[in-house]
């Protein structure tokens, strides 16, 4: 029984990310979601709208995950130096054109403009 740390809802279906890692539920059972590089300490989930990417936030690095198979995602590292505060939570836009990331450290929500 791990604790779930974020939830949310993509294309692709519902995401979990919890201490065991991240994880799909179909309704009945999670599976195990693996990753071309392993994430570490993972803070905040969040689905692209305008496609079946996920993207995690983790203490300092934003990543894109692709899915490459059911279950299966290539990791894109985007940067390396998100903020310079505690970040706390990520999530896009209604219209899916930016992301924004909180920081809890700072009280201030960044925005990213979309660049695919």
């Amino acid at each position: 029984d791990a604790a779930v740390n974020d939830v949310t809802v993509s294309k692709a279906g519902v995401f979990l990310l919890t201490d065991s890692g991240l994880q799909r539920w179909d309704g009945t059972t999670l599976h195990p979601v693996t990753t071309s590089e392993a994430l570490h300490g993972p803070i905040a989930l969040a689905a692209d709208p305008l496609s079946s990417d996920l993207f995690v936030l983790e203490k300092q690095r934003l990543l894109r995950l692709r899915p490459t198979a059911p279950d299966s995602y290539t990791t894109e590292v985007l940067t390396e130096a998100i903020i310079d505060g505690v970040p706390a939570g990520l999530c896009f836009s209604a219209d899916g054109k930016r992301l924004l990331v909180g920081d809890y450290g700072r009280r201030k929500t960044w925005e990213m403009e979309r660049k695919d």
